[in-house]
């Protein structure tokens, strides 16, 4: 009731689940953390979702690429869109005590693990063990577009320029899987000046530390040399203000891959680091 004795109400009554699902999600801003989901069989038990993420698919080449998922109560038929691997297989997959799908890859030894990260209307963000850069898709002609449009189009850029990392300051978080565990890292602020020239800034202790060095822009990618190593960002997605990157050091001949989020906005960026537990640096 509203102050004038009226009622307000916001009720909506759905046909789909799905679709009751991804506006309860879309809440609050859309956050995992304020509107938890939890994977049922019940819930995939019939569903055709499309599965969108950056992989190579057993290929040389990087890319976005989809696969349909068809389920049913304990399988789900896996069709590849974008690789040589024509023809459907079938998959044994589970769900945990945590809501989250398990399915054996190549051998009984090998799973892999998706739970729930984000919802819209249009699709499903999932975290594939850890990384949390993968897309289920309810509409094939969505997912093929977006896939599309990482893959080069022009209405999401997949490659650095000038523009994009001067778009200042860029609030930096580290993540990945680390002994097993999902971790975080706060990198700090970040300012790129548009001429190669570059500000980090942090704070430890309570005290406010800086440094400067340089980047350059090469093949559409960010390449940051620092203490002898030299460190690559490859662009995978801009969505909402955020830059999720590729991150790969090269130091005596090894290589690290990681993620690494640009936030422009430093709550979203506090946000994210507290669903790890850590805490902010900027």
């Amino acid at each position: 009731y509203l102050s004038d004795g009226t009622i307000e109400s916001h009720t909506r009554l759905y046909f789909d689940k799905t679709k009751a699902d991804a506006y309860v999600a879309t809440l609050g801003g859309g956050s995992s953390a304020e509107q938890p989901f939890s994977f049922t069989t019940d819930y995939l038990n019939g569903k055709n979702l499309y599965y969108v993420q950056y992989n190579d698919f057993g290929y040389d080449e990087m890319k976005w690429n989809m696969a349909r998922m068809d389920f049913t109560v304990n399988t789900f038929s896996w069709t590849e869109y974008d690789t040589a691997d024509v023809g459907t297989h079938t998959i044994n997959y589970t769900v945990n005590s945590e809501g989250n799908i398990v399915f054996d890859y190549d051998d009984e030894n090998s799973h892999i693990v998706i739970s729930f990260n984000d919802m819209t209307n249009d699709y499903i963000k999932v975290c594939q063990d850890g990384d949390c850069n993968t897309y289920l898709f309810f509409d094939e002609g969505k997912a093929r577009a977006f896939r599309d449009s990482q893959n080069g189009g022009a209405s999401a850029p997949t490659a650095f320029t000038q523009e994009i990392v001067s778009a200042n300051p860029w609030y930096r978080v580290e993540y990945g899987v680390e002994n097993g565990v999902d971790v975080a890292y706060c990198n700090g602020v970040f300012t790129y000046d548009g001429n190669n020239n570059l500000t980090a800034s942090w704070k430890e202790n309570g005290v406010t530390e800086s440094a400067t060095g340089s980047y350059t822009i090469t093949d559409g990618k960010v390449v940051v040399p620092h203490d002898g190593k030299t460190e690559t960002e490859t662009l995978l997605t801009i969505e909402n203000s955020v830059i999720t990157t590729d991150s790969v050091t090269v130091e005596g001949g090894s290589t690290y891959s990681g993620n690494v989020k640009w936030f422009k906005n430093q709550v979203d960026a506090e946000a994210f680091l507290t669903t790890y537990g850590e805490q902010s640096c900027f």
